[in-house]
């Protein structure tokens, strides 16, 4: 409940700069605190950070290299395939949102244990190539794969919520997508269209956290393990993938789409790593340690502290 509010609040924050014309652009874990025990709506998160925010500017293409990949939209990742791409919108901070959602349920269970499933996550994380990451992204939406380890984890609000999310983003991502290979006289205007419905858009998301979040007080409302959205096989060990859905997309998508080697550097690594790969044998729960002010990134790190300490 606690982290849904948060990051319910943090987009509600986000949505609020954006009226003032502002983008933040760095969305994920590390810059989303939790806010005071007890804190009322609008309170529960806050978003932090602002050193690459910067005013909304239609002339300023995307820059895929000053973020941190996980958390990176598609378009934002395919920014350097394209001779103009379109500048950073907040549609590629709310994906940026989807993403920290994604990666905690797949992940960690809802009491905050770490669990082995889905390998989709650190391929996201550790591909060396944008055009393979954004690939990756790109099969995630189109499938709106759940794994069973996330259904059988998780309250069925939370599952719903991220199926929802996940089909706002898809849609947009295709047409952003597309739009992105036309020079911008070809887009006649078309990519301004994101920019009238912003708010729109927040207002969509925020009711998908709404309902998510109401339902959540209600748990003779939740329904089984099978969500509105397909799900994989339930995984046959604790460490066996049960991406197959995924597999088979990323099989097609790369037979149609050699990908190109690259030349450009590493991606600076992501110090969160270690707590997504660390053990699922820890029986403490994130709701044991939050503290104040937090951000999602340091709870995570401190339940990592608490299993590798035993």
């Amino acid at each position: 409940m606690q982290l849904l509010c948060a990051l319910r609040d943090a987009i509600a924050g986000h949505m609020e700069l954006c009226k003032k014309g502002l983008l933040h652009r760095d969305v994920s874990p590390y810059n989303v605190l939790f806010g005071s025990p007890g804190a009322g709506p609008g309170d529960r998160g806050i978003l932090i950070d602002f050193d690459i925010a910067l005013r909304r500017n239609w002339k300023e293409p995307a820059d895929g290299q000053i973020r941190t990949r996980l958390y990176q939209s598609v378009a934002d990742i395919s920014s350097w395939t394209v001779p103009d791409p379109l500048p950073h919108d907040h549609l590629d901070d709310l994906e940026s949102f989807l993403y920290i959602l994604v990666q905690i349920v797949f992940t960690t269970d809802s009491n905050g244990i770490p669990y082995s499933g889905s390998d989709m996550i650190s391929r996201w994380e550790q591909t060396g190539n944008r055009r393979t990451a954004a690939i990756e992204k790109e099969a995630y939406l189109a499938s709106q794969f759940l794994p069973k380890v996330v259904t059988e984890n998780w309250p069925s609000p939370c599952v719903d919520l991220v199926v929802a999310m996940t089909k706002f983003i898809h849609p947009i991502m295709g047409e952003k997508m597309r739009l992105d290979q036309l020079s911008p006289r070809a887009r006649n205007g078309k990519d301004k269209v994101f920019a009238a419905n912003a708010i729109q858009h927040y207002a969509h998301v925020l009711q998908i956290f709404d309902v998510a979040i109401e339902a959540l007080e209600k748990p003779d409302t939740w329904k089984g393990s099978e969500p509105d959205a397909p799900c994989a096989d339930s995984p046959s060990s604790s460490s066996a993938s049960s991406d197959s859905s995924v597999e088979r997309f990323m099989e097609e998508y790369r037979r149609l789409h050699p990908p190109e080697s690259s030349s450009q550097s590493p991606d600076r690594p992501l110090v969160a790593s270690n707590f997504w790969e660390s053990s699922s044998s820890s029986s403490k729960r994130v709701s044991d340690v939050i503290m104040p002010e937090d951000t999602l990134f340091d709870t995570l790190n401190r339940v990592l502290i608490m299993v590798t300490s035993g």
